[in-house]
């Protein structure tokens, strides 16, 4: 989800599109705890929260490029090892549904298809 919020402060201002600041966001789906169920308000509250800092509102500092850079990254799934403990045909559709999410190869894609395969027959 891409998410654009605007803040006007007159209806003139907004019959020109001349917004006093914006804020975008970007989300996905299911990845990380709040986007499993709700990515799009998530985006939609980052968003407006953008837009109003922009707009001074509140908070005058943002992240400097050095902070950010020491946001840990989401700790990458192995996928392969996790089948192992998956066995029944749900569970095997959840984590196919998961990876490709993930964007995993191709080739792990179609290593959990066969497992699935395999267990239709």
């Amino acid at each position: 989800w891409v998410v654009a919020a605007e803040i006007y402060l007159s209806l003139e201002e907004q019959r020109n599109y001349a917004p006093k600041a914006t804020g975008l966001a970007f989300e996905v789906d299911g990845v990380g705890m709040a986007n499993k169920t709700s990515a799009l308000e998530n985006a939609e509250t980052s968003a407006i929260g953008r837009a109003l800092a922009n707009a001074g509102y509140f908070g005058d500092k943002k992240a400097s490029r050095e902070e950010m850079s020491k946001v840990s990254a989401p700790e990458a799934k192995n996928f392969i090892a996790l089948l192992d403990n998956v066995n029944d045909l749900d569970g095997l559709r959840s984590l196919y549904l998961e990876a490709k999410q993930a964007k995993q190869p191709q080739a792990v894609l179609l290593t959990i298809k066969a497992k699935a395969d395999n267990l239709t027959q």
